[in-house]
């Protein structure tokens, strides 16, 4: 497992090539060793942390077992005996997407001098599939959160939080500022009060007053912002959730990998949360590339 202070970096370059018959394919690049990246699909731990709940074995010949995130049985996998560097997994079940029975999932890792690279490819995963556009989103969705978990060394599918990957334009710093203050807050999520110091308390309002977000600011490592939510009267299933902020180089950028434990899937206002944090951290990334967000207005 790799580190907080590890970089990573994503090959967004290099989009699938989506005509007829071809398979759905992605390349990344990261600067975690492929030892690293092939010990992130070696075990049910890790799996599970960047895709899904996976029980049985990992091991060539071995048969893995992936669950949604209310628990339900999605995919039975056959781990296949592979060369160096590759792991293949062959899909003899799947109640979900039935289209990916008899496809085949490969992993090719290779040491690079920056780090490594992962060739992604779903053999049989084609355009021509019913399921191709969702599977599409699905895939870059994991990979992305392999890729949080490589950077970060979090749990990175955990079913007790939202989460979400961000590339911003702006060095980390200039990304961190955005929650050191009130005033920034305010300019990207919604009226803003208080401290955002370690050790304070910051309060976010919402829907004229109605809604008081109060947030306890809590010491972190350097890159790292965390917010502990004490009060949230119109969303009471955030009290006692947490909020992170890890944010790290890659190259002329920063990547922002958020994270609010405690907000599941199973809590009555997830849908709703789930929109609020997609639009306000597109305000976030708007504020920091432009000075110019999209937060919440009184009134």
């Amino acid at each position: 497992m790799t580190t907080a202070t590890d970089r990573t970096a994503t090959d967004r370059t290099a989009s699938p090539d989506t005509s007829a018959g071809s398979d759905f394919e992605s390349t990344r690049t990261f600067t975690a060793s492929a030892a690293d990246v092939l010990a992130a699909l070696r075990t049910t731990e890790a799996i599970s942390s960047w895709w899904a709940p996976a029980t049985g074995s990992a091991d060539p010949r071995g048969t893995l077992e992936v669950a949604s995130r209310s628990g339900s049985r999605l995919l039975e996998l056959y781990v296949e005996a592979a060369e160096q560097g590759r792991i293949e997994w062959s899909v003899r079940l799947s109640t979900m997407t039935p289209e990916w029975v008899g496809t085949t999932i490969a992993f090719a890792v290779e040491d690079t001098d920056a780090g490594a690279t992962l060739h992604f490819r779903h053999h049989g995963l084609t355009p021509q599939c019913d399921c191709f556009d969702m599977c599409d989103a699905g895939w870059t969705s994991a990979l992305d959160r392999l890729e949080t978990f490589l950077a970060t060394g979090q749990v990175a599918y955990a079913r007790d939080s939202f989460q979400v990957t961000k590339s911003i334009s702006a060095s980390p710093e200039a990304v961190l500022a955005a929650l050191r203050t009130p005033e920034a807050v305010a300019a990207w999520w919604g009226t803003s009060e208080g401290s955002a110091d370690v050790g304070g308390t910051l309060v976010v309002s919402f829907q004229d007053g109605l809604q008081r977000i109060v947030i306890a600011v809590q010491p972190a490592p350097e890159g790292r912002v965390i917010w502990a939510v004490r009060e949230a009267p119109l969303t009471p299933d955030w009290d006692g959730t947490t909020i992170y902020f890890d944010v790290v180089e890659a190259g002329d950028s920063a990547m922002l990998y958020f994270r609010h434990e405690g907000l599941t899937p199973e809590l009555e206002c997830f849908d709703m949360c789930h929109e609020g944090w997609t639009h306000y951290l597109a305000s976030l990334v708007s504020y920091v590339e432009t000075g110019q967000g999209q937060p919440h207005r009184h009134g």
